[in-house]
């Protein structure tokens, strides 16, 4: 049943507001995001509302434990997690998937993982985040099968498509997904030919991974464009409508002449927004903002990560502000812990972190929706605010009325923003959002059969209202409606 919660105020109910403003406190149901037509930057697919990116990377928790490490016998901790960073102000989340969790051999991909990625998804269209689907993962050298360390270029970049097929099979209908990141931070050999897949180790893990492990006479370029091609043709096979990219390292944060390689006309055509990892430095903040401009090449551009490592939260502020004017998006860090478990660390790391969450929080260009309940569950209640109840729904004191107008709009879960009426008592306008029900100043339609708009006009009197109240507000008394008053 679809409940609408009116409120009372000094015993009068309270309907609409005055000048009929409105507002819905439930998530509003996320829309597919894509490139707006110039290219420029992100828009939602139904509205074309321009939106940007501000979210965390949920990396591992703050034992360094990842995500999948945990998300069987600890959904309970996901869940909370996710309320956490939406009370944030988040948007969006970045998960990063590891290969050896989702593949179990070189050609069978592991359903209970997937499944619970579906999970993960459900949960993330309930909460209203979207999510960064970071793949190919191999942080924990120690999880790396034997088989997958011991294939050569071609087989290893097979497996690579394979795992994505079978994410994107997964994801492919939900608009929760905000993009599919193919490799975090991929890169490729010099002229020597190296030994190892994966590179250094920080904190415990392996970040960044190469591509190959020798150029054989390719430029670095083609390498990378072929890799590319192939990542790219295996989602589209099964997902034509979500985004993808890549989380690199911006190289021209470390050399000034640097130029992209992942987002060079040659290898970044099937792209579709630019990602980088930057960490501004410190009493570098222009320097950074150069760099950064570096990757402005006419797609939208998200900073993946950034977090004040190197430098103050001042210039962290700075650098931010500096780059709203080509930037589309920032994605910061959540390791699972709030700003109070921060502050209550009494760790200077602690203090740092819970610095940042109150920025990052205060900061946020949406605003911010705190999920009623912890389990997350979308409440059925349309929530209306008015000054009195008059003639717009009471009708001189019908206790029940006929408002399908509104049970629609509580099934489809919407959410109001703002909603106007040409005057504050029984105006047409007022009514028609009401009921549904059009023209209601001159007549009154009623609904039948289920349907909200219905070209019959009965009789005042039939309908078992008094001749008085024919050219009010269109509302019907009744002795039972599918919203409960």
């Amino acid at each position: 049943m679809n409940r609408l919660l009116i409120v009372t105020l000094l015993g009068i109910p309270v309907c609409l507001l005055s000048n009929a403003f409105a507002l819905a406190q439930e998530a509003s149901e996320l829309q597919f995001i894509r490139v707006s037509d110039d290219g420029t930057h992100f828009i939602t697919s139904k509205s074309g509302q321009r939106i940007t990116m501000w979210g965390v990377n949920y990396d591992h928790d703050g034992d360094g434990q990842l995500l999948e490490d945990y998300w069987h016998d600890h959904w309970d901790v996901v869940t909370e997690d996710f309320a956490e960073i939406k009370a944030l102000g988040a948007n969006v989340v970045r998960i990063h998937l590891q290969l050896p969790r989702f593949m179990k051999t070189a050609d069978e991909p592991n359903d209970a993982n997937l499944t619970q990625l579906k999970r993960l998804v459900e949960l993330a269209e309930r909460t209203g985040l979207y999510l960064d689907l970071t793949g190919l993962g191999c942080y924990h050298k120690q999880d790396v099968p034997s088989w997958y360390d011991a294939l050569g270029e071609t087989d290893r970049w097979a497996v690579q498509a394979r795992f994505w097929q079978a994410v994107a099979t997964v994801c492919h209908e939900s608009p929760a997904v905000y993009c599919y990141d193919l490799m975090n931070e991929p890169i490729l050999p010099g002229n020597r030919t190296e030994t190892e897949w994966l590179t250094g180790e920080l904190g415990g893990k392996h970040f960044v991974q190469r591509l190959s492990l020798d150029l054989a006479g390719r430029t670095r370029e083609e390498v990378a464009a072929a890799w590319v091609r192939q990542m790219t043709s295996a989602i589209r096979d099964v997902d034509d409508h979500h985004m993808i990219t890549v989380g690199v390292i911006p190289w021209a944060h470390v050399w000034k002449n640097a130029k992209p390689l992942f987002y060079s006309p040659e290898v970044g055509g099937p792209l579709d927004f630019v990602s980088v990892h930057f960490y501004p430095g410190q009493n570098d903040v222009q320097g950074s903002l150069d760099a950064l401009k570096v990757y402005d090449i006419g797609k939208p551009l998200v900073v993946e990560e950034i977090f004040p490592l190197k430098c103050s939260l001042e210039e962290a502020d700075q650098f931010i502000e500096g780059s709203r004017e080509f930037t589309d998006g920032w994605i910061s860090f959540y390791w699972g812990r709030t700003i109070q478990e921060n502050e209550e660390a009494g760790t200077i790391q602690g203090a740092i972190i819970a610095q940042w969450l109150k920025y990052f929080q205060q900061h946020a260009p949406q605003p911010i929706q705190v999920p009623a309940q912890s389990s997350l569950q979308r409440p059925n209640i349309l929530w209306i605010v008015g000054e009195n109840l008059k003639l717009d729904l009471g009708c001189y004191g019908a206790q029940n009325v006929h408002i399908p107008h509104l049970d629609r709009l509580a099934a489809e879960v919407t959410r109001f923003t703002r909603v106007s009426s040409t005057s504050p008592v029984c105006a047409p306008s007022r009514s028609a959002f009401l009921t549904g029900m059009y023209q209601t100043s001159t007549d009154f339609t009623e609904p039948v059969q289920g349907k909200v708009l219905c070209c019959e006009a009965p009789d005042a009197q039939d309908a078992g209202r008094r001749n008085s109240e024919g050219r009010c507000c269109g509302t019907l008394p009744a002795t039972a409606s599918r919203t409960a008053v």
